[in-house]
């Protein structure tokens, strides 16, 4: 007889917690005011020389985003290929010993087809450009390898 009373007690405070339980307004709304493009591309394309069309073997690619870099080096046909790009506002840098440095802003799409083809001048000079900000100038300047140079004469680093 307890346990029928206590389970009938328990009940009832159920019950009448239950009823005094209400639901609640809730809204729920939208803006379409936030965008986010979440492709992400592998972008390649193709280094050459300006004046007569070859591939340029060797030349550094760097891809500067607001936030991280993509880096690669062209093959020896020129060909490059830069993995995991997502879509947005670039600076494309493109550096080779014996040539002119280029930079330049691009936007990369999200079209799988998007490629980005480079056409770099000679250099007047002998000079190797060490980095933005340093050259290195010489009577005789030799690629003995991929990005690797031999200066002899005088040699002077601006």
């Amino acid at each position: 007889m307890k346990t029928k009373l206590y389970t009938e007690a328990i009940i009832t405070m159920l019950l009448f917690s239950a009823w005094s339980l209400q639901a609640q307004e809730v809204i729920i709304g939208y803006s379409d005011l936030f965008v986010f493009d979440t492709r992400i591309e592998s972008l390649g394309g193709t280094i050459t020389n300006a004046y007569d069309g070859t591939g340029i073997q060797g030349a550094s690619v760097i891809l500067t985003g607001q936030s991280n870099s993509y880096s690669a080096t062209s093959q020896a046909d020129g060909s490059f290929s830069l993995g995991g790009v997502p879509s947005g506002s670039y600076t494309l840098s493109v550096m080779k010993a014996g040539y002119q440095n280029l930079t330049d802003q691009i936007t990369v799409t999200g079209d799988p087809d998007q490629s980005i083809d480079v056409s770099l001048n000679p250099s007047d000079s002998d000079g190797v450009d060490i980095n933005d900000q340093l050259t290195a100038y010489a009577d005789d300047v030799v690629e003995v390898q991929a990005n690797v140079f031999e200066l002899s004469g005088n040699v002077n680093i601006t």
